[in-house]
């Protein structure tokens, strides 16, 4: 009789006894380098993967030098997804992307997001938009963007207004303005998940 610990079918194929087995899965960090297409480093090595990897997690939201986790099956690699701070120090405040009419109010600071524990903090304000749904205010870094959306609220030149942060990481001011005034968002914060 055949030994069947290594493959219990070895007993009844006799073939199946000399096949190799699979190479283990392996998880190894990497750091982004390119983004289209997706290219890699391996931590210990001095150049980018000849290889294109697969990707659970959207291009768009990775960033070159993230720091990702790579499972690798065989010779495929798959990236896993970002490190929760990566090679970027989300503790230290991370400029928010305005979008449209939106500018810094730069009396009140560069509008700007940190990580602060499991909650993502914004600071700052901005004026010169509107609001409402057509326009969002900015987008945040990928690494702290909510999984789902989030309401909260926020200071405005005309009171307090309702604020919309989606998975997408855009900031939207959901209550549109009448006229041409400012956002605070400073004390403005949610948890990650």
């Amino acid at each position: 009789m055949s030994d069947t610990t290594s493959n219990p079918l070895a007993g009844m194929v006799p073939w199946l006894a000399h096949v190799p087995a699979p190479p283990a899965d392996s998880w190894r960090w990497a750091e982004v380098t390119n983004l289209y297409p997706l290219r890699i480093r391996f931590a210990a090595d001095d150049s980018p993967s000849e290889a294109v990897p697969l990707s659970l997690t959207p291009v768009g939201d990775l960033w070159v030098g993230a720091r990702v986790l790579v499972m690798q099956q065989g010779t495929q690699d798959t990236v896993i997804g970002p490190a929760r701070g990566g090679s970027k120090d989300l503790a230290v405040a991370q400029p928010i992307t305005l979008s449209g009419s939106w500018k810094p109010y730069t009396s009140f600071g560069e509008p700007r997001c940190r990580l602060v524990g499991d909650r993502v903090e914004l600071d700052g304000a901005v004026n010169g938009g509107y609001g409402g749904r057509d326009e969002p205010i900015g987008v945040l870094p990928p690494a702290l963007r909510p999984r789902f959306t989030r309401l909260l609220v926020a200071s405005t030149a005309q009171g307090p207004a309702d604020l919309r942060v989606t998975g997408a990481g855009q900031i939207r001011l959901e209550s549109p303005m009448t006229t041409f005034s400012w956002v605070s968002l400073s004390g403005v914060f949610f948890l990650l998940p």
